[in-house]
């Protein structure tokens, strides 16, 4: 799967319709509220939609024209990864309807199959 595909990506499931207590609505809620603004985001959240989509598809188009990960480029590959850990920086702003726990872990996750470590990087 290629990285920019995990902006699109929910890392919960789908509750049943037998599913009805409140924190389950609560978490449907988000899930959906989230996967709205990642499908169509508002003015204030487009921004962070894109820097992130932006970055993913960066290491993407990095595999396909070098046929490796950005992560074993040794002169883009770090500053790549610094650019990661400051749009995790950004996530602590407003995002609206979007799920900072959802869009830190595909930073988080993408870091890592790259090979970086985001705790240090």
């Amino acid at each position: 799967m290629a990285y920019a595909e995990r902006i699109n990506m929910w890392h919960w499931s789908h509750p049943t319709p037998d599913e009805r207590s409140e924190s389950t609505k609560l978490t449907a809620t988000w899930r959906l509220q989230h996967h709205a603004a990642v499908g169509s985001p508002n003015q204030h959240e487009s921004g962070m939609v894109k820097m992130i989509a932006g970055w993913l598809d960066y290491a993407d188009e990095h595999r396909r024209q070098y046929t490796s990960g950005i992560g074993e480029d040794g002169v883009l590959g770090p500053d790549w990864a610094a650019l990661g850990a400051a749009i995790r920086g950004l996530l602590n702003s407003d995002l609206g309807r979007l799920d900072r726990g959802t869009l830190d872990s595909i930073i988080y996750e993408t870091l890592i199959d790259e090979g970086f470590d985001p705790d240090r990087v």
